[in-house]
């Protein structure tokens, strides 16, 4: 034990500089769903000789996408493997200004699927184009289950991973 108090939540140091009430309630999401998720990266489930799409069923309406194999196919393929494992289903959805966030069940930004791939950079996409797909990171080549799709032109996010964008079903995005 380092010093006093020292807080431990199901034998997880609760770091000191992050303890506040909104950083309790995100380690216990954390926490909670520790379990759920794959110790590695998925083996290649998609053919980049393919066009993929998928529809994102939420309670408010479908969204369709378009993703973009041939710019981020390890990116499409993480989400191509997920989708046919039902990782999103019943997934919460984070509702921002900007953005609409999933991928993380424990609903809090900070969690995942278990493992991430690397950033797959493109000058052809950008985030000031609305109703886009990008893998959501906490930094460089750390990309995971998270996703979200921007509502706004977002500028300076350069360093996004953009894997597709919705095709119908932008009014349910806003």
């Amino acid at each position: 034990i380092n010093g006093t108090p020292t807080v431990f939540i199901n034998g997880h140091k609760w770091p000191e500089q992050q303890r506040s009430l909104e950083m309790f309630s995100i380690y216990v999401e954390l926490i909670l769903n520790e379990g759920r998720g794959y110790s590695s990266c998925p083996e290649t489930v998609i053919n980049t000789s393919r066009d993929y799409s998928a529809t994102l069923v939420t309670t408010k309406g479908d969204i369709q996408v378009e993703l973009y194999d041939d710019i981020a196919p390890n990116a499409v393929n993480s989400f191509v493997f997920l989708a046919q494992e039902g990782w999103y289903d019943d997934m919460p959805i984070l509702v921002q200004d900007d953005f609409v966030l999933t991928g993380d069940p424990s609903g809090t930004s900070y969690g995942g699927a278990g493992f991430v791939t690397a950033d797959e950079l493109s000058v052809e996409l950008t985030l000031e184009d609305v109703g886009m797909l990008a893998s959501f990171s906490r930094g460089p080549n750390i990309n995971g289950s998270a996703f979200f799709i921007n509502k706004t032109a977002l500028s300076g996010q350069e360093g996004r991973t953009i894997f597709g964008r919705v095709t119908d079903g932008m009014e349910v995005v806003e």
